[in-house]
């Protein structure tokens, strides 16, 4: 009855977590590793399969004892319901800041008649993702702990 449910959360745990591991790695290295994108090898959408599996047995474990974690009528539903919104918005956010910067970045190259971009790049690359990734953080949580506020005290 639910399927589509633990489907559609299947599908959004693998894209939050491949995007944290992306994430992380950068963090650890300053640049973003090319990977077989439909593998469970580092780098993969599948890497995390493991954190996945656990997330999605604890939903149907809480689904067989009585607890239904998609009902709309009980704060832990709610409050997974919104962390997941969240971690998607945050994603599709660091997307399209980096786009902007990179393309901010572009222009200023054009106008400043840069001759070597790409040395130009390799020198700010660290900065423009770790702005996105601030920048669009600061967004979700400003937007978010008004809801998370509501859902816990119940107001």
């Amino acid at each position: 009855m639910y399927i589509i449910e633990y489907v559609s959360t299947t599908l959004v745990l693998f894209f939050i977590t491949f995007f944290i591991g992306i994430f992380i790695r950068f963090a650890k290295t300053a640049r973003i590793i090319p990977a077989k994108m439909l593998s469970a090898q580092k780098g993969g959408l599948f890497e995390h399969y493991k954190i996945v599996a656990a997330i999605i047995a604890l939903l149907v474990i809480m689904h067989l004892i009585g607890f239904n974690p998609y009902a709309g009528d009980n704060v832990l539903a709610a409050l997974f319901s919104a962390f997941l919104i969240a971690a998607a918005l945050y994603i599709v956010l660091v997307f399209i800041f980096v786009f902007l910067f990179y393309f901010i970045a572009f222009l200023h190259t054009k106008v400043a008649k840069i001759e070597d971009r790409e040395a130009y790049y390799t020198r700010h690359n660290y900065k423009l993702v770790l702005t996105a990734l601030v920048l669009a953080l600061i967004i979700v949580l400003v937007t978010l702990i008004p809801v998370f506020v509501e859902l816990i005290t119940g107001s």
